[in-house]
């Protein structure tokens, strides 16, 4: 099968695109889809909560994405409204959990019913091979961040991530594909630092989560794609 990969920033991308794809690929790697991985990788089901502010847990309990087909409602594993990589590292098989974001939640939770997969560096193969399997028409999404005025600021990392999960197919990309592919060839031999040096990387490093930094760019070590199903990320 020839595969069509192409490569857009944010919610417009989407929209524009999105009914276009078989697949569709959201990028939000510092730290949503990275945390998203980490996660299904060890067994856990993620509930992509669309809003920048954190759901009460009255919310979580009324919202029908957050309870599975046996009747098992989401919790929330938060530390100050915020999940961290190192809080999942030590999470249990089975539980399922509410994880908000400002970028990539949104994104997950407008494609419809288009298989929809959580991409990050730590997933990037694997991801790569899912979306491959079945789906000719590949729309890799990266996130970004927002200015103070909501609109699109692109984000180095999430595009570097783009790269390395189209660095792992092959097909026909886009001119736009190709260039994230060729910028994460660039930065490979030194992503942590890199990833540290940007905006996001210095935001999170501040705040006293450098170590989220370091996890997310641990490359391919998670063996699983994250697959949204039924209103969770799961192993794919």
């Amino acid at each position: 099968m020839q595969h069509t990969i192409r490569c857009e920033w944010g919610m417009a991308a989407l929209r524009a695109h999105g009914g276009w794809a078989d697949v569709v690929i959201v990028i939000d790697a510092l730290r949503f889809t990275s945390l998203v991985s980490l996660a299904v990788s060890r067994g856990a089901e993620v509930v992509p909560w669309p809003e920048p502010v954190w759901p009460s847990e009255a919310e979580v309990a009324a919202w029908p994405a957050a309870t599975d087909g046996a009747g098992r409602t989401a919790v929330l594993l938060r530390r100050d409204g915020v999940s961290s990589l190192q809080m999942v590292r030590t999470i249990e098989p089975g539980v399922r959990f509410v994880q908000a974001s400002d970028n990539g939640a949104p994104l997950a939770t407008q494609t419809g019913n288009t298989p929809t997969l959580a991409g990050a560096f730590r997933n990037a193969v694997a991801t790569a091979a899912a979306a491959m399997r079945g789906c000719k028409r590949i729309l890799v999404v990266p996130a970004g961040e927002r200015w103070p005025d909501g609109t699109l600021r692109p984000a180095l990392e999430d595009w570097l991530a783009a790269g390395a999960i189209i660095s792992a197919m092959g097909g026909d990309r886009s001119a736009e594909a190709q260039a994230a592919a060729e910028a994460f060839a660039a930065a490979r031999g030194d992503l942590h630092e890199r990833l540290l040096r940007t905006a996001s990387g210095q935001e999170l490093a501040g705040g006293g989560d450098g170590d989220d930094v370091a996890t997310a760019a641990e490359l391919d070590a998670d063996t699983c794609a994250a697959l949204l199903r039924n209103g969770a990320f799961v192993a794919a």
